[in-house]
């Protein structure tokens, strides 16, 4: 019975840190940018430093299946890259990761760069 407890308490609190994060980066303004005949938004990028945990979310015009999003650390895209995904086919794409060694620099941005040639630089990060 304990260990059917344990894991309960484990999920709830797990499902409360995901769901207050979701509603910190739910503040996060949006940020648009053309590139070439892409639109690229940004619907909310959080970093929280203490356990590595990345979140970046948004959406382009350039859809899927066969296309990617590269997301760099800083104002541009010399900075650590710190993953490519997968753009679906309506264009949504996003990242989470906890554990993540790579940390936000001291601008608190990130970059973003598509494989149909579509830029994006300088996003705000909410870190904490």
């Amino acid at each position: 019975m304990s260990r059917v407890k344990s894991r309960m308490f484990g999920t709830c609190i797990l499902l409360m840190f995901t769901l207050s994060l979701f509603l910190a980066l739910q503040a996060m303004p949006t940020r648009d940018a053309l590139g070439g005949d892409e639109t690229i938004n940004v619907y909310a990028a959080g970093h929280i430093k203490r356990i590595g945990y990345w979140a970046v979310a948004g959406r382009t015009t350039a859809k899927g299946p066969h296309n990617w999003m590269a997301i760099y650390v800083g104002p541009d895209a010399t900075g650590p890259m710190l993953a490519i995904v997968r753009v679906d086919r309506n264009g949504l794409w996003h990242f989470s990761e906890i554990n993540c060694p790579i940390k936000a620099d001291a601008t608190k941005t990130i970059s973003l760069v598509t494989q149909s040639g579509g830029s994006l630089f300088g996003v705000p990060v909410r870190v904490r």
